[in-house]
């Protein structure tokens, strides 16, 4: 059995307090979940974003590698010693 139906039964006005504390822990709960999603969300967009100005970053330096009539480089090549 649970918790609420005894003290309900000895006091029948504990739902003015009872009712109240559910809903906001419920709510609570609720706010963390959605927090943490949304904080992950903006991580990944963030990372995503870094990553995608990095690789335009990588296609201006072909651009102006190509345009002073230096080889372009592909993204296999490493550097010679």
């Amino acid at each position: 059995m649970g918790v609420v139906r005894p003290v309900m039964e000895v006091y029948p006005s504990a739902c003015v307090f009872l009712v109240p504390i559910f809903l906001i822990s419920i709510f609570t709960m609720l706010n963390l979940f959605i927090g943490i999603m949304i904080n992950t969300m903006k991580n990944l967009n963030e990372a995503n974003r870094a990553r995608e100005q990095e690789c335009v970053e990588q296609l201006l330096h072909a651009d102006t590698a190509s345009a002073d009539g230096g080889p372009i480089p592909s993204p296999g090549d490493r550097p010679a010693a």
